[in-house]
């Protein structure tokens, strides 16, 4: 089984506290805003129900998205649900607070790899606990992240808020970020703003605040046709690329032997 499916209990009880420390540190929210707070889902409880939805990202997270706008509306949030390019695909953004473009978003995204052809040892969409790690797919990327934001979102007043919450659900992030595309096009249509997101991917709960980033390219080879008896007339583009794959070598020669290419 892959570590990436499991989260330490303790952490992901400390998601929501932590958010609400910040928040008030930050002005969201009056400093004491944090104590005595109702007693809800806790964040492992809700973290159950959604590792129960199958949202492999070949399939639909429509299940998953009615439950997310059940439990915000709920809980007195604005909804915004926005259907995706396939059928069955869903973004959804819900936000809490004054309608301003001074608040924070925080964004996850439903689905999960697939588990076929996998050795699993627990059923993997029945979060199981096993000492103090909860194991399901996606239970660390990244539903647990999307458990923290309900149960934090849930055990705020609206009216308490200086400045707007939203949380963002996105599909399909598995097989390119196909569903967050949408979602910003669709908001920067509507002029949403904000001044910052955290994205809750697993990071060991520390901050990270900036990515690797990549090149990506493309090589298009074109030959002249020629009968096989008379090859020299034509040209093939079938030589051309063992040419270029030396040259990230050449211009790059600190790169490690892996990312060198051939």
């Amino acid at each position: 089984m892959d570590s990436g499916v499991s989260l330490q209990v303790n952490k992901i009880n400390a998601i929501p506290k932590l958010f609400f420390a910040e928040a008030a540190c930050h002005g969201f929210l009056p400093a004491w805003s944090c104590t005595n707070l109702p007693e809800m889902f806790t964040t492992p409880e809700t973290l159950a129900r959604l590792a129960a939805f199958p949202t492999i990202s070949a399939d639909s997270n429509e299940t998953l998205i009615r439950y997310a706008v059940s439990r915000i509306t709920a809980a007195g949030g604005r909804i915004h649900t926005m259907a995706g390019a396939q059928p069955g695909k869903f973004n959804l953004l819900a936000s809490f607070g004054p309608d301003t473009g001074a608040g924070l978003v925080l964004s996850g995204h439903s689905d999960v790899v697939p588990v076929q052809g996998q050795d699993w040892q627990t059923a993997p969409f029945t979060l199981t606990q096993k000492d103090d790690r909860l194991y399901a797919r996606g239970a660390s990327d990244m539903k647990g992240f999307l458990a923290a934001m309900l149960t934090a979102a849930e055990r705020m007043e609206s009216k308490r808020l200086r400045r707007p919450l939203h949380l963002a659900f996105s599909y399909d992030e598995e097989i390119g970020c196909i569903g967050v595309r949408n979602l910003l096009l669709q908001l920067r249509a509507e002029n949403f703003q904000a001044q910052g997101c955290i994205i809750g991917e697993p990071t060991e709960m520390r901050v990270v605040t900036g990515h690797k980033g990549k090149l990506a390219g493309c090589i298009c080879c074109r030959g002249i046709p020629a009968h096989s008896a008379n090859p020299a007339s034509g040209a093939t583009p079938s030589t051309s690329p063992p040419r270029w794959c030396g040259r990230p070598r050449r211009c790059n020669p600190g790169l490690p032997p892996m990312a060198r290419g051939i």
